[in-house]
């Protein structure tokens, strides 16, 4: 089955285009990715469910309806004489779990719960060779936005006269916790408390009130995360990865969400999967981040890099261009009046 799906696991729905999958209807599982890949029609994917009792005639029933792929919840589900009589016929076979990871770019929870994930190993020569270039682009970077490090601090203390920097204890690869850098974007907070829903990723009330105003324009180019150069030349952080958690926050979550402890088998990181894809919950960030540790790889970790780049440069172009047309707006007001 492998030699019909991509090496490159964050474009892999790209093989689904104008195929006609039939879902064998069998688990509340294949229910949930029944529903996701009906909204997946922009793909070019149609969708039929048949019930899975009668397997032997898998084969044909593809032929009559031209279906060009099945996928089954369980490999078990389906013989290997049927498999192979559907490979003949030119018909892909895919798990579900496999299917849902192409359609939405993360892990399902199912997999998660039932501890399926299996990390993407690690050797020594990729490991040396993902720090160095994760050093080479901070350097790099450092050296490109050091202007704006002056800029930048002096904008932060002028506003309040407080810290420039936030320096926070965060946790590492394995738990080992390390200092984290930040522009200071907020009024400095009463650590003891939090208001706000372990489950949920975005700000309370109270975290979104002590925002400065200076800090919401580091934020919305996040450009407050500029000093986690530093954490990467360290050696705390890579240049891609999961975002680094509180202590706290990480014993929180882990007491309620199964396979939360995953997180922490590789080094957090600046840019990250999780930057470039939404989600709702922490549960769900909890599966982009598993997606992305999955499949981990040098290559996936330079497109992520260049990904989050590409982001920061177009925010920054429609604001400038937003920004242009306020004041040429404004002008030509004037100029009517």
């Amino acid at each position: 089955m492998q030699d019909t799906i991509p090496s490159l696991p964050w474009s892999r729905y790209r093989v689904w285009h104008g195929h006609k999958i039939l879902i064998l209807r069998s688990t509340n599982f294949s229910r949930e990715v029944e529903e996701i890949a009906a909204r997946k029609n922009e793909f070019g994917i149609c969708i039929a469910i048949e019930d899975s009792e009668n397997l032997r005639d898998l084969p044909s029933l593809c032929r009559e309806r031209r279906f060009t792929a099945v996928a089954v919840a369980d490999v078990a589900q389906v013989t290997p004489s049927t498999r192979e009589r559907l490979r003949g016929g030119g018909v892909k076979y895919i798990q579900l779990g496999d299917l849902y990871e192409d359609l939405t770019r993360k892990v399902s929870y199912t997999a998660i719960d039932a501890k399926e994930i299996t990390p993407a190993p690690h050797h020594l020569l990729a490991d040396f060779m993902r720090w160095l270039v994760s050093v080479i682009l901070a350097v790099g970077g450092l050296i490109l936005t050091l202007p704006l490090f002056f800029a930048i601090g002096v904008a932060v203390w002028f506003e309040d006269r407080n810290a420039v920097f936030f320096i926070q204890e965060r946790l590492g690869k394995n738990g080992r916790p390390f200092n984290l850098f930040k522009f200071r974007s907020m009024t400095p907070p009463d650590e003891t408390v939090w208001t706000g829903d372990w489950l949920k990723t975005d700000w309370s009330v109270g975290e979104a009130s002590r925002v400065t105003a200076v800090g919401r324009i580091l934020r919305s180019y996040k450009l407050d995360d500029l000093p986690q150069l530093l954490n990467v030349i360290r050696g705390d952080m890579n240049a891609v990865g999961p975002r680094a958690e509180t202590r706290r926050g990480f014993e929180e979550r882990s007491r309620v969400i199964s396979g939360y402890a995953h997180r922490l088998t590789v080094k957090p990181g600046m840019a990250g999967w999780g930057l470039i894809n939404t989600y709702q919950n922490a549960i769900e960030k909890l599966q982009v981040d598993l997606y992305y540790i999955k499949y981990r790889s040098l290559r996936f970790d330079l497109t992520i890099f260049v990904m989050t780049a590409w982001q920061i440069v177009r925010s920054l172009v429609q604001h400038s261009a937003g920004a242009v047309l306020r004041v040429l707006h404004v002008t030509d007001n004037g100029k009517g009046k």
